[in-house]
């Protein structure tokens, strides 16, 4: 299951922007975070470090990406996943 701003993707049915910020630049940021019956383990840590890897390479992050919003996508992800 793919989450991409919001629209959840099966793994057939996704695909990759030729604009997509890692082949543009071949950077990218990501977090394994460990979840277990809709709890997420060391989720503030996560974010943090999240957001403080977003700024040192400079990405746009959006107003709306609080700590809630991301968990509440996570959560959604790993729900039609059937991941719970």
């Amino acid at each position: 299951m793919i989450n991409l701003n919001g629209t959840l993707y099966s793994q057939e049915t996704a695909k990759l922007s030729i604009k997509n910020r890692g082949l543009l630049y071949g950077d990218a940021v990501f977090e394994t975070i460990k979840g277990v019956n809709g709890q997420l383990f060391f989720w503030e840590d996560h974010y943090f470090r999240l957001m403080a890897s977003m700024r040192i390479l400079r990405m746009d992050i959006p107003m709306h990406f609080s700590m809630e919003f991301l968990e509440e996508e996570i959560k959604k992800t790993i729900r039609a996943a059937d991941f719970e």
